[in-house]
């Protein structure tokens, strides 16, 4: 896999170079603006966990999805 690098503008990723619609991607943070807190420290992994939740449950509904359309 290679990284691709982007910087955040007004709350966006803007990235180094462009991705193919579709592309599935997992975001970092490398380096921020300043140190963070403890408790920003604590709401990142909240939120990378959220995500990471919410990106199983998707791809549990797409197997369920493909599991009922497949032919009996």
């Amino acid at each position: 896999m290679t990284p691709i690098y982007g910087i955040v503008k007004d709350g966006r990723i803007e990235l180094t170079s462009p991705l193919p619609e579709g592309t599935r991607v997992e975001v970092q943070v490398i380096a921020g603006p300043g140190e963070f807190t403890p408790e920003e420290l604590d709401e990142f992994k909240a939120w990378q966990l959220a995500s990471a939740r919410a990106l199983e449950n998707f791809e549990r509904m797409l197997a369920e999805d493909d599991a009922n359309d497949a032919p009996r």
